[in-house]
């Protein structure tokens, strides 16, 4: 895994259908595409690259860098339960890495450790970059949001359960 200066890039779009769960005895988010076609499709003959907070993950198509889904461990204990209210909310479509990506690599979203928060009330949890600023957030796909600052350096990812169910 190495680390670079990254961008995010947001656009109008529609985000990635399917199915966001976590997985207890995994300790992780899963996302499961309703059409996995489409995801094939988008990520071509390449394969993914990934844009890493911690040990979760967002899938990146290749070569067009456009950021798909969310998954990767996060074990429950380690939540920390906090008001995520003050969140950007966020809007649908589409964002793409802009960075030097390589198929199957992963690059550091940042240099700073994150932190992951649990909001009961919304079902949401967020995996943010300790001190970050978030500005801006799109989802990407169901249940699955991309969080990034004014300059659009990607900072987060924010996971919305169904039914608050975490």
């Amino acid at each position: 895994m190495s680390e670079r200066t990254i961008f995010i890039e947001r656009r109008p779009g529609r985000p990635i259908h399917g199915y966001l769960t976590y997985v207890d005895n995994d300790y992780a988010f899963s996302f499961r595409p309703a059409d996995p076609n489409q995801v094939r499709d988008l990520l071509g003959s390449s394969g993914p690259a990934s844009l890493n907070f911690g040990t979760v993950q967002v899938e990146v198509a290749l070569p067009d860098g456009r950021c798909l889904f969310a998954w990767g461990y996060s074990p429950r204990q380690g939540w920390r339960v906090a008001d995520l209210a003050g969140l950007p909310a966020p809007e649908p479509g589409e964002c793409y890495c802009i960075a030097e990506l390589v198929a199957g690599t992963g690059l550091r979203a940042a240099g700073a450790p994150t932190q992951v928060m649990f909001d009961h009330s919304l079902g949401q949890v967020a995996v943010l970059v300790e001190d970050s600023t978030p500005d801006w957030a799109v989802q990407i796909a169901d249940g699955v949001s991309l969080v990034a600052s004014a300059a659009g350096a990607p900072v987060g990812v924010l996971f919305e359960l169904p039914d608050n169910r975490a």
